[in-house]
């Protein structure tokens, strides 16, 4: 049997990309499908949700069937093989459609559009154009917009009057089976999201059942055994894959209780098992970065790594405070040793205490425990950056101070100074 076709009768009137639906008024523009929102309900009479005006309502309407017409190719030509296309057979001129307007202008309108504009057509060639559309091996084309006399306008004046009327044209009148070509639609036709819209609304407002867009798939018994199985995997993964945790925007889910977790076990224990073996067999080892960690694990290790850093740095610069410390308070005993301390030549050593006062730079050092260890963590806060610093400043590393922390002994600076309050 031959494909099916699917028509759509529009109108050059709904297609505003020439003179006849660009050029008169009113012009046919759905705006934002208010009207559709709505449900259509009265007294809601027009598709973008206005006052109604009766010819701005049959032009919409011709360009929401054109539109429909390429939503229904895009949904379902692939998988159905169904060809949906729509045409413009012409001005009839003579039919019902002007039934409410005035007689003189049921009387002119059909001369005028025979004559002067060329786009006149009896209902008899329209209904074979219609025919053509549906039969014709040409026409099997699917998401096209259809019409006759293609090309520039002709005859006009005494010839179209010897032809009544046959001009050639864009939808004119007197165009043969083999005048038909693709004719071009407008970007209202073309507004794929809106069309898309359109037809959600229209199949809420009437109910129409519409079949799921779906693609062949292959009759293979194994492959809906595989699919069986692969389905209810992937089902349980996506569940605990939506559990809730940091950086989870989707609603959570809950596992479907035992049911779920007796055909995990089953599932686990006799395929899962079988496909686990076969998969390490086929494919190979894990490489190494899969079971030790991934990027994100090496970035958090790095962090630790970084942080253990900063404090190590803030230990060892207290080691060498509280060496520092202890460094100058020997100084500073051997000073006062020095100075009352008097020798005489060829005698026993005669001690004199002398009441001095401590230098200013001794009484500074000599910190109570609580300072000492309020000051350790204020330089702690400052290096891993949980407290401002304030005007203290952290004094970079050196090798004289790494050699003296790990020597217990000071530096050539710091015997200097404590050098001084001996002289």
């Amino acid at each position: 049997a031959r494909p099916s076709r699917v028509i759509m009768v529009g109108s050059v009137t709904g297609n505003d990309n020439t003179v006849g639906g660009g050029g008169v008024y009113p012009i046919a523009d759905l705006k934002d499908l208010e009207g559709f929102k709505a449900g259509f309900k009265d007294p809601i009479s027009m598709a973008d949700g206005y006052n109604f005006i009766g010819a701005k309502a049959y032009k919409d309407s011709k360009l929401s069937l054109m539109m429909l017409s390429n939503c229904l190719h895009d949904r379902y030509h692939r998988q159905t093989n169904i060809a949906f296309s729509a045409i413009y057979p012409g001005c009839i001129a003579e039919s019902p459609l002007f039934r409410e307007k005035r007689e003189w202008f049921r009387k002119l309108f059909p001369a005028f559009m025979k004559y002067i504009t060329g786009g006149f057509v009896s209902e008899q060639e329209a209904g074979t154009r219609l025919f053509q559309v549906a039969h014709d091996p040409r026409c099997s084309k699917s998401g096209v917009y259809w019409s006759w006399n293609g090309g520039p306008r002709e005859g006009r004046g005494e010839a179209a009057l010897e032809r009544d009327g046959q001009i050639l044209g864009g939808g004119g009148g007197g165009g043969g089976w083999d005048s038909i070509y693709e004719n071009d639609q407008s970007d209202k036709v073309l507004d794929r999201e809106k069309s898309a819209n359109l037809f959600k609304y229209s199949t809420e407002i009437t109910g129409a059942a519409w079949p799921a867009p779906h693609q062949p798939k292959s009759p293979c018994p194994t492959l809906k055994v595989v699919g069986a199985v692969t389905e209810f995997m992937h089902a349980k993964e996506e569940l605990k894959r939506m559990k809730p945790m940091p950086g989870t925007v989707g609603a959570g889910a809950t596992l479907a209780g035992a049911t779920t977790k007796a055909a995990d076990v089953v599932v686990g224990s006799t395929i899962g098992s079988l496909v686990s073996k076969l998969q390490d067999k086929l494919l190979g080892p894990l490489p190494e970065t899969a079971l030790t960690g991934s990027f994100e694990a090496d970035a958090r290790a790095a962090r630790k790594e970084e942080e253990g850093t900063r404090k190590g740095f803030g230990r060892r610069l207290f080691s060498r405070l509280r060496n520092r410390r202890q460094n100058r308070r020997r100084a500073n005993a051997a000073a006062e040793a020095a100075a009352s301390t008097t020798l005489a030549p060829d005698a026993q050593p005669v001690v004199t205490t002398v009441d001095t006062p401590e230098p200013a730079a001794v009484q500074d050092d000599e910190l109570s425990a609580a300072e000492l260890e309020a000051m350790e963590q204020r330089i702690l806060g400052v290096i891993t950056g949980e407290t401002p610093a304030d005007g203290v400043e952290v004094v970079p590393d050196s090798p004289a101070i790494h050699e003296e922390s790990r020597n217990g002994q000071r530096a050539p600076e710091a015997e200097s100074e404590a050098a001084q309050p001996a002289a």
